[in-house]
């Protein structure tokens, strides 16, 4: 058995006319293709779906994992929107398996960010963050540096990893 650990549901609003939970059987037959079994989903991206309520995004990316054996739901989550804290409790009481961060506008040692880690690692939920530039027209380099992840040390209990290979910080990572 494969499983993919980066699987995005919808990367921008007009994909998810094609791409989205509506086509899940679709997304099944890509994954069988690929040789998969199934992995790690996100929700919808916070920033560009940011007119949809953190319990769609949730619901969204639940019914896309549709209760599936090798399906796990992950909440793509804005440590700095306002409610972060209560959108943790919500995603683990709807039945997400982890969290999903990019730290493309914010430092992962802002306190904000802790403590959404914290949160998160209350309820024993892991964190996948992006480490690496995102080309998303947002300048994020200097906040996705590996290095500045080790703010998170100091967190008991906190389960993470950084996705990719972090171009251009080969070494560093």
């Amino acid at each position: 058995m494969r499983l993919d650990g980066h699987i995005h549901t919808a990367i921008r609003p007009e994909d998810y006319l094609t791409q989205g939970a509506a086509n899940t059987v679709d997304l099944e037959k890509k994954l069988n293709a690929a040789g998969l079994s199934g992995g790690v989903l996100f929700s919808v991206d916070p920033f560009r779906f940011s007119d949809w309520a953190p319990e769609k995004r949730i619901q969204d990316v639940l019914d896309t994992c549709g209760g599936k054996e090798n399906f796990f739901p992950f909440y793509y989550i804005n440590p700095m929107e306002d409610g972060a804290l209560d959108q943790v409790k919500l995603a683990v009481d709807m039945g997400v398996d982890g969290f999903k961060m990019i730290a493309s506008r914010y430092q992962v040692s802002d306190q904000k960010c802790l403590d959404v880690c914290e949160k998160i690692a209350s309820f024993n939920k892991p964190v996948l963050f992006h480490s690496g530039i995102c080309w998303d027209g947002v300048a994020s380099a200097n906040n996705n540096k590996p290095s500045n992840f080790e703010a998170l040390i100091d967190i008991p209990r906190l389960r993470f990893c950084l996705a990719h290979i972090s171009w251009p910080w080969y070494d560093e990572c």
